[in-house]
């Protein structure tokens, strides 16, 4: 049984999401006359505080689809439990279960302030950080336990501290004593790593591998976990690439700037398909991001300067000899497509933040615009208001957010995905730059790419210029060359046509 929690205040935005269009049945109302009334007797109650801004708590609760149909009277135990360990026994309550995933489920929410007393739950006690007790867990003692426990291993806090360990301690009750499918607890998994156990593979790995065929990353964790053992970041890509994997790190906006919060293992044939790194520990060694930057060699990149490095190095294409293997090869094509997929996801995050920074200045921009318009309106009549401001927002302020929105597309424009050719099209490149290395002409000559694609027929694989070679391309000469002359063209500039046939997943 999975929980999951969620606060807010919106009570009839949540009931429309329950109920309306949605194949559910009520199981339970406490303290409201019916599900359609109990937005507005919920929002009556709530405003008895001005203080209190997380009017409202949700609980969903998901049983596994080994687990069936579960009946009415375990979700309404279920969601007791979790009621009592709130401490919002007596508040008003709605149950409704759904019937329209693969999996039985309910949604429970409550409305925190009591109708009895006008605020929310009071302050419980909890065992201090560092005091544990694996019989309690995290949840909020009991009378008899804060009797039991001395005051310096005991502390008061919110009846909300840590709600969803202390909802996933429940669960673990339940499941027992219900007989569902139990899942680990933490201990247990920190017990099972202590062990040297393996990860086990989890539901979801097994029914994604059951659709598309591919092979959880888990039942690979000797070969990665001997990639990972490389003593700095680019050597772990490469190794990685040789598996057909890469990495790529996993970030937040922290207090304003993208933070690294560790690195996630992934399938280059099946992006998808990924794991976290340290989904890979053993008892005595660990493969999360901070363990493995420890253990890099010294003078090493780590992992944010690696990545940045990794931002405007164009993949570097050698031209292979006589006696490479289709192995060596295929080792090269996948730490070039490594390269390429990790140039993508920085592009993607310089993206996210551009468009966050245009939110930002669009709205500082209206808030200009309005005040600009308040303060000429009020210069006016009255009468003749309502015609200036149409006036205005139609020659002032559109023309001004266009214009603003215009600075910040072109921008973007730069950020544009770019695909990496598929494995036939890289041999192909790569079959004429070993010809070119063999040949007496000389490698160094530089020829105009946009005149190569003219000269190229309409079938052309590569027919739009790499966004790499724009700027170069405007600033040589034109020349006026034939598709034969593309032996001429150095390996490198081949490795950028080769990026140029639409989007890539």
């Amino acid at each position: 049984m999975i929980p999951n929690l969620s606060r807010g205040a919106d009570f009839a935005g949540l009931i429309h999401y329950l109920v309306d269009h949605r194949d559910h049945e009520l199981l339970g109302l406490a303290h409201v006359s019916s599900i359609e009334h109990a937005a507005a007797e919920m929002s009556a109650v709530a405003s008895l505080s001005e203080r209190v801004r997380t009017k409202l708590l949700h609980l969903s609760l998901s049983a596994s689809p080994d687990d069936g149909v579960l009946t009415p009277d375990q979700w309404l135990l279920a969601v007791h439990r979790h009621e009592l360990e709130f401490g919002l026994a007596g508040h008003q309550r709605v149950i409704v279960r759904h019937r329209d995933k693969d999996h039985d489920h309910v949604h429970s929410f409550w409305c925190t302030v009591s109708v009895e007393t006008g605020q929310t739950p009071p302050k419980r006690w909890f065992l201090e950080k560092g005091c544990g007790d694996p019989a309690i867990g995290p949840r909020a003692l009991t009378g008899e336990e804060v009797d039991r426990t001395p005051p310096h291993r005991r502390k008061r806090k919110s009846y909300d501290s840590r709600m969803l360990p202390r909802a996933q301690h429940v669960c673990r009750e339940l499941e027992r004593e219900l007989k569902l499918r139990e899942l680990r607890t933490p201990a247990q998994a920190a017990n099972d790593r202590a062990a040297g156990a393996a990860r086990p593979v989890s539901v979801g790995q097994v029914r994604r591998a059951e659709r598309t065929g591919s092979v959880p990353l888990v039942e690979r964790a000797a070969d990665i976990r001997a990639a990972l053992d490389t003593t700095d970041w680019s050597s772990r890509q490469r190794a990685l690439g040789a598996l057909g994997l890469a990495f790529k790190p996993v970030s937040r906006v922290a207090i304003g700037q993208q933070k690294i919060r560790g690195v996630v293992i992934f399938d280059l044939s099946d992006p998808a398909n990924s794991v976290k790194a340290s989904q890979f520990d053993l008892a005595d060694r660990r493969y999360g991001w901070r363990q493995l930057e420890s253990r890099n060699a010294p003078g090493a990149l780590g992992l944010e300067e690696y990545w940045a490095a990794q931002d405007d190095a164009p993949p570097e294409l050698s031209a292979p000899g006589p006696n490479v293997s289709s192995a060596s090869l295929k080792a090269e094509y996948d730490r070039l497509r490594a390269a390429h997929v990790a140039a993508e996801f920085e592009k993607k995050r310089k993206r996210h933040a551009l468009r966050e920074k245009l939110a930002a200045a669009i709205a500082k921009l209206r808030g200009a615009l309005m005040r600009r318009r308040r303060g000429e309106a009020k210069k006016l009549a009255r009468g003749e208001r309502r015609a200036f401001y149409s006036r205005f927002d139609a020659e002032v302020r559109a023309p001004a957010i266009a214009a603003e929105r215009q600075r910040f597309e072109d921008e973007l424009a730069s950020l544009s995905r770019s695909r990496w050719p598929d494995w036939s099209e890289f041999v192909a490149v790569r079959k004429k730059s070993a010809s070119a290395s063999t040949s007496q002409k000389p490698l160094s000559r530089r020829v105009n790419v946009t005149a190569v694609m003219r000269s190229r027929p309409p079938d052309d694989l590569f027919a739009t210029p790499h966004p790499a070679l724009r700027q170069e391309a405007t600033k040589q000469p034109t020349l006026e060359v034939k598709w034969s002359d593309i032996d001429d063209i150095d390996p490198a500039t081949l490795a950028a046509l080769a990026a140029q046939r639409g989007r890539t997943r």
